[in-house]
Protein backbone atom coordinates (compact mmCIF):
# COMPACT_ATOMS: atom_id res chain seq x y z
CA UNK A 1 0.00 0.00 0.00
CA UNK A 2 2.48 2.75 0.54
CA UNK A 3 4.53 4.39 -1.54
CA UNK A 4 7.82 6.26 -1.09
CA UNK A 5 7.61 8.37 2.31
CA UNK A 6 7.36 12.23 2.39
CA UNK A 7 9.48 13.53 5.24
CA UNK A 8 7.91 16.25 7.27
CA UNK A 9 9.72 19.04 9.95
CA UNK A 10 7.72 18.61 12.85
CA UNK A 11 7.78 23.28 12.95
CA UNK A 12 4.29 22.29 10.86
CA UNK A 13 2.83 20.90 14.25
CA UNK A 14 4.60 23.20 16.21
CA UNK A 15 3.06 26.24 14.34
CA UNK A 16 0.61 28.35 14.75
CA UNK A 17 -1.89 28.21 11.26
CA UNK A 18 -5.81 28.74 9.95
CA UNK A 19 -4.88 26.92 6.85
CA UNK A 20 -7.82 24.69 5.15
CA UNK A 21 -7.59 21.67 4.34
CA UNK A 22 -5.90 22.90 0.40
CA UNK A 23 -4.24 25.17 2.23
CA UNK A 24 -2.35 22.16 4.47
CA UNK A 25 -2.30 20.27 1.49
CA UNK A 26 -0.21 22.96 -0.53
CA UNK A 27 2.50 23.11 2.62
CA UNK A 28 3.03 19.37 1.99
CA UNK A 29 3.64 20.17 -1.42
CA UNK A 30 5.77 22.62 -0.56
CA UNK A 31 8.11 20.50 1.51
CA UNK A 32 7.73 17.59 -0.65
CA UNK A 33 9.52 19.17 -3.22
CA UNK A 34 12.28 20.56 -0.98
CA UNK A 35 13.16 16.76 0.44
CA UNK A 36 16.60 17.71 -0.80
CA UNK A 37 17.10 20.66 1.92
CA UNK A 38 16.00 18.46 5.20
CA UNK A 39 17.77 14.80 4.06
CA UNK A 40 21.44 16.91 3.89
CA UNK A 41 20.57 18.40 7.61
CA UNK A 42 19.92 14.62 8.43
CA UNK A 43 23.34 13.74 6.88
CA UNK A 44 25.15 16.72 8.39
CA UNK A 45 25.60 18.45 5.23
CA UNK A 46 23.71 21.62 6.00
CA UNK A 47 23.19 23.28 9.11
CA UNK A 48 19.98 22.98 10.86
CA UNK A 49 20.00 26.56 12.26
CA UNK A 50 17.57 28.71 10.14
CA UNK A 51 19.75 31.46 9.31
CA UNK A 52 22.74 29.40 7.99
CA UNK A 53 20.83 26.60 6.09
CA UNK A 54 19.61 28.08 3.02
CA UNK A 55 22.24 29.37 0.81
CA UNK A 56 22.90 31.57 -2.14
CA UNK A 57 22.39 28.24 -4.39
CA UNK A 58 19.01 27.58 -3.30
CA UNK A 59 17.61 30.94 -4.52
CA UNK A 60 16.16 31.95 -7.44
CA UNK A 61 17.91 35.31 -9.01
CA UNK A 62 14.98 37.70 -7.23
CA UNK A 63 16.56 36.14 -3.88
CA UNK A 64 13.76 34.10 -2.95
CA UNK A 65 13.90 30.36 -2.81
CA UNK A 66 10.68 29.42 -4.76
CA UNK A 67 8.82 25.97 -5.32
CA UNK A 68 6.03 25.14 -8.66
CA UNK A 69 2.68 23.58 -7.04
CA UNK A 70 2.06 21.12 -10.08
CA UNK A 71 -0.44 19.28 -8.41
CA UNK A 72 0.50 16.40 -8.63
CA UNK A 73 1.59 16.11 -5.07
CA UNK A 74 -1.59 16.47 -3.98
CA UNK A 75 -3.69 14.42 -6.33
CA UNK A 76 -5.01 16.32 -9.06
CA UNK A 77 -5.16 17.06 -12.62
CA UNK A 78 -3.55 19.97 -14.42
CA UNK A 79 -7.20 21.23 -14.90
CA UNK A 80 -7.05 21.45 -11.15
CA UNK A 81 -4.76 24.14 -10.90
CA UNK A 82 -7.55 26.47 -11.54
CA UNK A 83 -8.79 25.56 -8.10
CA UNK A 84 -5.39 26.07 -6.23
CA UNK A 85 -4.74 29.50 -7.31
CA UNK A 86 -7.43 31.13 -4.65
CA UNK A 87 -6.31 29.25 -1.86
CA UNK A 88 -2.54 29.80 -2.61
CA UNK A 89 -3.66 33.55 -2.89
CA UNK A 90 -5.25 34.13 0.17
CA UNK A 91 -2.10 32.02 1.99
CA UNK A 92 0.51 33.84 1.20
CA UNK A 93 -1.84 36.83 3.08
CA UNK A 94 -2.85 35.17 5.91
CA UNK A 95 -0.34 34.97 9.20
CA UNK A 96 1.31 32.23 10.66
CA UNK A 97 3.33 31.62 13.63
CA UNK A 98 6.71 29.80 13.35
CA UNK A 99 8.83 28.42 16.19
CA UNK A 100 11.88 30.30 17.29
CA UNK A 101 14.63 29.16 19.69
CA UNK A 102 15.67 31.18 22.35
CA UNK A 103 18.18 30.99 24.65
CA UNK A 104 15.62 28.84 27.54
CA UNK A 105 13.07 28.86 25.44
CA UNK A 106 10.91 28.34 22.13
CA UNK A 107 8.50 31.16 21.27
CA UNK A 108 6.26 31.14 18.12
CA UNK A 109 7.18 34.26 15.90
CA UNK A 110 4.88 35.96 13.46
CA UNK A 111 5.27 36.44 9.83
CA UNK A 112 3.00 38.39 8.52
CA UNK A 113 2.79 38.08 4.65
CA UNK A 114 5.10 34.73 4.69
CA UNK A 115 4.96 33.41 1.27
CA UNK A 116 4.40 35.32 -2.09
CA UNK A 117 2.87 33.93 -5.62
CA UNK A 118 3.54 33.86 -8.99
CA UNK A 119 1.37 32.72 -11.48
CA UNK A 120 2.64 32.05 -15.09
CA UNK A 121 1.69 30.28 -18.43
CA UNK A 122 3.66 28.18 -20.75
CA UNK A 123 3.75 28.18 -24.57
CA UNK A 124 1.01 25.86 -24.56
CA UNK A 125 -0.94 28.32 -22.32
CA UNK A 126 -0.89 25.81 -19.40
CA UNK A 127 -1.04 27.42 -15.90
CA UNK A 128 2.39 27.13 -13.56
CA UNK A 129 1.73 28.45 -10.14
CA UNK A 130 5.04 29.15 -7.98
CA UNK A 131 5.17 29.88 -4.57
CA UNK A 132 8.25 31.63 -2.92
CA UNK A 133 9.02 32.61 0.69
CA UNK A 134 12.65 34.39 1.91
CA UNK A 135 15.47 32.15 3.16
CA UNK A 136 15.36 33.05 7.13
CA UNK A 137 11.75 32.03 6.72
CA UNK A 138 12.54 29.14 4.92
CA UNK A 139 14.91 28.21 6.93
CA UNK A 140 12.45 28.25 10.24
CA UNK A 141 9.86 26.21 8.37
CA UNK A 142 12.20 23.56 7.40
CA UNK A 143 14.48 22.78 10.28
CA UNK A 144 14.81 19.49 11.78
CA UNK A 145 16.16 21.19 14.89
CA UNK A 146 12.73 20.39 16.67
CA UNK A 147 12.49 17.02 15.06
CA UNK A 148 10.53 15.62 11.92
CA UNK A 149 8.46 12.48 10.96
CA UNK A 150 7.38 10.80 7.86
CA UNK A 151 3.79 11.12 5.80
CA UNK A 152 2.62 9.12 2.91
CA UNK A 153 1.37 10.95 -0.19
CA UNK A 154 -1.56 8.40 -1.04
CA UNK A 155 -3.01 9.25 2.94
CA UNK A 156 -2.41 12.90 2.16
CA UNK A 157 -4.43 12.87 -1.16
CA UNK A 158 -6.95 11.19 0.42
CA UNK A 159 -7.85 13.02 3.39
CA UNK A 160 -10.91 15.12 3.08
CA UNK A 161 -11.07 16.62 6.39
CA UNK A 162 -8.73 19.17 7.74
CA UNK A 163 -8.69 17.56 10.85
CA UNK A 164 -8.08 14.10 9.46
CA UNK A 165 -4.62 15.22 7.77
CA UNK A 166 -3.61 17.11 11.63
CA UNK A 167 -4.55 13.75 12.68
CA UNK A 168 -2.69 11.58 10.60
CA UNK A 169 0.45 13.89 10.98
CA UNK A 170 0.19 13.75 14.71
CA UNK A 171 -0.25 9.92 14.72
CA UNK A 172 3.03 10.15 12.67
CA UNK A 173 4.86 11.93 14.59
CA UNK A 174 4.79 9.91 17.90
CA UNK A 175 3.46 6.33 16.01
CA UNK A 176 6.94 5.15 17.34
CA UNK A 177 5.59 6.47 21.05
CA UNK A 178 2.53 4.96 20.36
CA UNK A 179 0.70 7.94 22.42
CA UNK A 180 1.06 11.26 23.11
CA UNK A 181 -1.11 13.63 25.91
CA UNK A 182 -1.70 16.83 24.59
CA UNK A 183 -3.01 19.92 26.23
CA UNK A 184 -6.55 21.02 25.75
CA UNK A 185 -4.92 24.66 24.52
CA UNK A 186 -2.86 22.10 21.65
CA UNK A 187 -5.50 20.24 20.49
CA UNK A 188 -7.64 23.32 20.10
CA UNK A 189 -4.61 25.22 18.38
CA UNK A 190 -3.79 21.90 16.11
CA UNK A 191 -7.38 21.18 15.27
CA UNK A 192 -9.73 24.42 16.08
CA UNK A 193 -7.44 27.16 15.32
CA UNK A 194 -10.18 29.73 14.60
CA UNK A 195 -11.73 28.63 18.30
CA UNK A 196 -14.96 28.21 16.61
CA UNK A 197 -16.12 24.54 18.75
CA UNK A 198 -16.46 26.71 22.41
CA UNK A 199 -17.09 23.55 24.54
CA UNK A 200 -14.73 20.54 24.37
CA UNK A 201 -18.30 18.16 24.05
CA UNK A 202 -18.64 20.00 20.59
CA UNK A 203 -14.71 19.76 19.59
CA UNK A 204 -15.18 15.42 19.86
CA UNK A 205 -18.12 15.41 17.84
CA UNK A 206 -17.52 17.95 15.48
CA UNK A 207 -13.21 17.66 14.97
CA UNK A 208 -12.20 14.19 16.87
CA UNK A 209 -14.90 11.77 16.26
CA UNK A 210 -14.97 12.33 12.35
CA UNK A 211 -11.57 12.61 12.30
CA UNK A 212 -11.33 8.95 14.09
CA UNK A 213 -14.08 8.02 11.79
CA UNK A 214 -12.03 8.85 8.26
CA UNK A 215 -8.87 7.52 9.06
CA UNK A 216 -9.72 4.52 10.55
CA UNK A 217 -12.08 3.91 7.54
CA UNK A 218 -9.02 4.87 5.26
CA UNK A 219 -6.89 2.25 7.47
CA UNK A 220 -9.26 -0.83 6.71
CA UNK A 221 -9.34 0.47 2.84
CA UNK A 222 -5.24 0.39 3.14
CA UNK A 223 -5.13 3.63 2.26
CA UNK A 224 -3.46 4.55 5.68
CA UNK A 225 -0.97 2.54 7.95
CA UNK A 226 -2.54 4.29 11.43
CA UNK A 227 -5.84 5.41 13.02
CA UNK A 228 -6.50 6.65 17.16
CA UNK A 229 -8.23 6.61 19.89
CA UNK A 230 -8.64 9.53 22.54
CA UNK A 231 -9.90 10.09 25.81
CA UNK A 232 -10.03 13.25 27.70
CA UNK A 233 -8.25 13.92 31.10
CA UNK A 234 -10.06 15.56 34.04
CA UNK A 235 -8.25 17.35 36.56
CA UNK A 236 -9.32 16.22 40.19
CA UNK A 237 -12.44 13.96 40.42
CA UNK A 238 -14.46 16.66 37.75
CA UNK A 239 -15.37 14.16 35.25
CA UNK A 240 -17.37 17.16 32.40
CA UNK A 241 -17.01 20.06 31.46
CA UNK A 242 -13.46 21.08 29.70
CA UNK A 243 -10.91 18.26 30.45
CA UNK A 244 -7.35 19.52 31.25
CA UNK A 245 -5.56 17.04 28.34
CA UNK A 246 -6.31 14.85 25.65
CA UNK A 247 -4.72 11.41 25.59
CA UNK A 248 -4.25 10.12 21.82
CA UNK A 249 -3.04 5.96 21.39
CA UNK A 250 -2.18 5.44 18.04
CA UNK A 251 -2.71 2.10 15.97
CA UNK A 252 0.23 1.63 13.51
CA UNK A 253 0.20 -1.58 11.28
CA UNK A 254 3.85 -1.80 10.27
CA UNK A 255 5.26 -3.38 6.71
CA UNK A 256 5.33 -7.46 7.94
CA UNK A 257 7.00 -9.92 6.34
CA UNK A 258 4.49 -12.91 4.99
CA UNK A 259 6.24 -15.20 7.42
CA UNK A 260 5.02 -12.34 10.43
CA UNK A 261 1.45 -12.55 8.61
CA UNK A 262 1.30 -16.08 8.99
CA UNK A 263 2.19 -16.47 12.20
CA UNK A 264 -1.00 -13.62 12.38
CA UNK A 265 -2.98 -16.27 11.21
CA UNK A 266 -2.08 -19.24 13.33
CA UNK A 267 -2.50 -17.20 16.20
CA UNK A 268 -5.81 -16.03 15.32
CA UNK A 269 -6.58 -19.96 13.94
CA UNK A 270 -5.78 -21.23 17.75
CA UNK A 271 -7.69 -19.01 19.39
CA UNK A 272 -10.68 -19.90 17.47
CA UNK A 273 -10.10 -23.79 17.95
CA UNK A 274 -9.23 -23.61 21.52
CA UNK A 275 -11.00 -20.24 23.18
CA UNK A 276 -14.48 -20.87 20.86
CA UNK A 277 -14.33 -24.42 20.30
CA UNK A 278 -14.83 -23.88 16.23
CA UNK A 279 -14.11 -26.63 14.02
CA UNK A 280 -10.33 -26.70 12.31
CA UNK A 281 -11.77 -26.64 8.93
CA UNK A 282 -13.91 -23.42 9.70
CA UNK A 283 -11.32 -21.69 11.81
CA UNK A 284 -8.41 -21.88 8.80
CA UNK A 285 -11.34 -20.73 6.27
CA UNK A 286 -11.89 -17.50 8.39
CA UNK A 287 -8.19 -17.05 9.02
CA UNK A 288 -7.42 -17.39 5.38
CA UNK A 289 -8.69 -14.29 4.86
CA UNK A 290 -7.05 -12.15 7.58
CA UNK A 291 -4.32 -9.43 6.34
CA UNK A 292 -1.79 -7.47 8.56
CA UNK A 293 -4.39 -4.59 8.10
CA UNK A 294 -7.41 -6.50 9.57
CA UNK A 295 -5.27 -8.67 11.98
CA UNK A 296 -5.48 -5.83 14.88
CA UNK A 297 -9.21 -5.60 14.17
CA UNK A 298 -10.11 -9.37 14.74
CA UNK A 299 -7.95 -9.70 17.95
CA UNK A 300 -9.76 -6.88 19.16
CA UNK A 301 -13.14 -8.60 18.29
CA UNK A 302 -12.05 -11.58 19.77
CA UNK A 303 -11.17 -10.16 22.93
CA UNK A 304 -15.22 -8.19 23.06
CA UNK A 305 -16.52 -11.50 22.83
CA UNK A 306 -14.20 -13.35 25.32
CA UNK A 307 -15.87 -10.52 27.68
CA UNK A 308 -19.03 -11.29 25.82
CA UNK A 309 -19.65 -14.51 26.15
CA UNK A 310 -18.45 -14.51 30.05
CA UNK A 311 -21.34 -12.76 30.77
CA UNK A 312 -23.85 -14.01 28.12
CA UNK A 313 -25.38 -17.62 29.58
CA UNK A 314 -28.36 -16.92 26.98
CA UNK A 315 -25.93 -18.05 24.18
CA UNK A 316 -26.45 -21.40 23.33
CA UNK A 317 -23.81 -22.40 20.81
CA UNK A 318 -21.08 -19.71 21.73
CA UNK A 319 -18.91 -21.40 18.75
CA UNK A 320 -21.21 -20.64 16.02
CA UNK A 321 -22.19 -16.96 17.50
CA UNK A 322 -18.00 -16.47 17.47
CA UNK A 323 -18.29 -17.61 14.17
CA UNK A 324 -20.56 -15.38 12.75
CA UNK A 325 -19.54 -12.48 14.35
CA UNK A 326 -15.95 -12.75 13.17
CA UNK A 327 -17.25 -13.36 9.37
CA UNK A 328 -19.40 -10.73 9.83
CA UNK A 329 -15.81 -8.54 10.83
CA UNK A 330 -14.03 -10.06 7.81
CA UNK A 331 -16.87 -9.27 5.34
CA UNK A 332 -16.80 -5.31 6.57
CA UNK A 333 -13.64 -4.86 5.89
CA UNK A 334 -13.43 -6.66 2.89
CA UNK A 335 -16.34 -4.77 1.86
CA UNK A 336 -14.81 -1.06 2.67
CA UNK A 337 -11.89 -2.27 0.59
CA UNK A 338 -13.98 -3.57 -2.31
CA UNK A 339 -15.54 -0.14 -2.46
CA UNK A 340 -12.48 1.98 -3.19
CA UNK A 341 -11.27 -0.70 -5.80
Amino acid sequence: MMEKSILQPATLLMMRQEYSLTQLKIMVAMTTKLQTIMHQQLNSLRPMEPEKMITEKDLSPSGGLWVEIDGTELGMRQQGLRQLEAPMQKMAQMPIGLPVMRENHTELQTARQPFSIVVKRNKNGRRRLFIGMNPLLAGHLLTLRYGYYSISPITVSCCRQRTTLMMYMICERWRKVGNVELTIGTVRRLLDPANKNKTYAVLRRDKLAPARKELFKLYRQQKCCCYFDFKPNYEGSNMYGEPSSVFFTFHVIEEVSDEIAMQQRQQIQQILMRGFRILPPLAEKLTARVTPYSYPIVIAKIRDLQVLLQSRRDITSPSAYAYTVIDRTLKQFEGEQKAVA
